[in-house]
Order: C-alpha cells, then structure tokens, then sequence
C-alpha cells in the first residue's frame, strides 16, 4: 500500500534506464536514494499517525447531548492532541508531495545530464573520428608532394635526356653528311 511507488522506484529507476559514470552521477544517486528512503519514512510516519488518529476518534465519541455543556479538561487535552496530530499528518503529507516532486526533478536532471554525457562522448568520438580523417588526408597531401617532386625531377631528366638525344642526332646527321660527302 505505497501511495508512491515511483518515487520510492526512483533510484531503481535510475539505476536500470541511465549508465551512471562519474563521481558526480554517484553523489546524485546517494542525494536520491537518501531522498526515497526519507519518503518511505514519511509515507510509513503518515500511515501509522492516520491510523492512530483513527482509533482515538472511533473510540472516543462525544455524547450526544441535547444540551451544551462544557468540555472536561481531559477532553480539551484530548482535542488539542487530536488537532496536534492533524498538524503532524498535513505537514508530513506537505514534505512527502515536496520529496516527491524532487525526486522526480532529481530524475529529469538526470536524465538530461546522462543526456549530455552520451552527446559529448559522440562529440568526442566525431572528433576523434575527423582528426583521424585529417591525418589521413595530411599523409595523402604529403605523399601527393612527394609524388609531385618525383615527377617533377622525371620530367627535366626527360627534357635533359630530349636534348642530348637531339644533340646525338645532330651529331649523328653532321656525321652521316661527312662521310656521304667522302663518298661522293
């Protein structure tokens, strides 16, 4: 007969829907499970004083007199004790909706700092991701300038290697021209 199961589940609650890491999750799970205990001890409090209250007033009826007489000392003490138990009873039912509403304030907190927790750790592993992508790109880029280097150097061996091959043909034609003219 718990009038606030979830309150009173809020830690299971927590325990079983959010993955608690660090050392600040710890101290709000030990602020909330203190705050559902308190509210089992409020809710158990509350039980027993309606219950007493009920057993003085069903067992204490006022005669019913036609006429009005004064009350006894020890009706007015009963009276003033009846109405002290009253004021236990609503202040108790007062801090048990108070610890209730909390709890289950401490569970949206939570909830949106576990929340921020799985954002940052996929930030972090975007991040890690891209700076992984960037050194990638960066040993491309360094191997596309090594490349560009080395094609560059092949291609003014190849112009040096053009120019000695015109100057052999020249040599070559300058040759075959001499020795056609010594054969003629």
């Amino acid at each position: 007969s718990n009038p606030f199961p979830d309150a009173l589940c809020a830690v299971k609650y927590l325990g079983s829907k959010y993955e608690l890491f660090d050392e600040q999750s710890a101290d709000i799970k030990t602020a909330c499970q203190k705050m559902a205990s308190d509210v089992k001890a409020i809710s158990y409090s509350f039980a027993s004083l309606t219950m007493t209250v009920q057993k003085t007033i069903t067992s204490k009826q006022p005669e019913k007199t036609t006429r009005n007489r004064r009350m006894t000392p020890f009706e007015r003490q009963e009276m003033v004790e009846r109405y002290k138990q009253f004021e236990k009873i609503d202040y108790l039912w007062t801090i048990m909706h108070k610890w209730d509403h909390v709890v289950f304030d401490l569970v949206r907190i939570v909830g949106r700092f576990v929340t921020l927790q799985n954002i940052h750790h996929r930030s972090v592993l975007l991040c890690n991701r891209t700076n992984l992508l960037h050194k990638q790109q960066s040993q491309i880029l360094h191997s596309l300038r090594q490349d560009n280097a080395t094609l560059k150097f092949a291609l003014e061996s190849l112009n040096q290697n053009k120019l000695q091959i015109d100057k052999n043909f020249a040599y070559v034609k300058h040759r075959v021209n001499y020795l056609e003219g010594k054969l003629k």
